[in-house]
């Protein structure tokens, strides 16, 4: 690989405002309670944690479903993660990917 030279390049645009206070507005933001305020104007990837209680359907369908992407287990007390990454699209609008992660 020596004679090879391999370059990569990272670009990153900064999105200050959530999608959720830009689709809800100024006006009616304010109005949410502080602490989801204070989630969503987080300068760094937002995440909630926690413990969660989990229920399956009961159905073939849901069984299959669940199975298929990999839902977790009923249960209670289940850790959850909740991370929100923040991007702009390729016309600039501001948009999210929430992930979660269930242990």
């Amino acid at each position: 690989m020596k004679p090879y030279v391999i370059t990569s390049q990272v670009e990153y645009a900064r999105c200050n405002e959530s999608v959720f206070e830009a689709e809800l507005g100024a006006e009616n933001f304010v109005d949410l309670p502080p602490a989801v305020q204070e989630f969503h104007r987080q300068d760094a990837p937002p995440v909630w944690s926690g413990l969660v209680e989990v229920e399956r359907g009961t159905s073939m369908f849901a069984k299959i479903i669940a199975t298929v992407f990999g839902f977790p287990q009923t249960g209670s007390d289940v850790s959850l993660a909740v991370t929100v990454d923040r991007m702009l699209d390729r016309a600039g609008q501001p948009q999210e990917r929430w992930t979660r992660s269930f242990d």
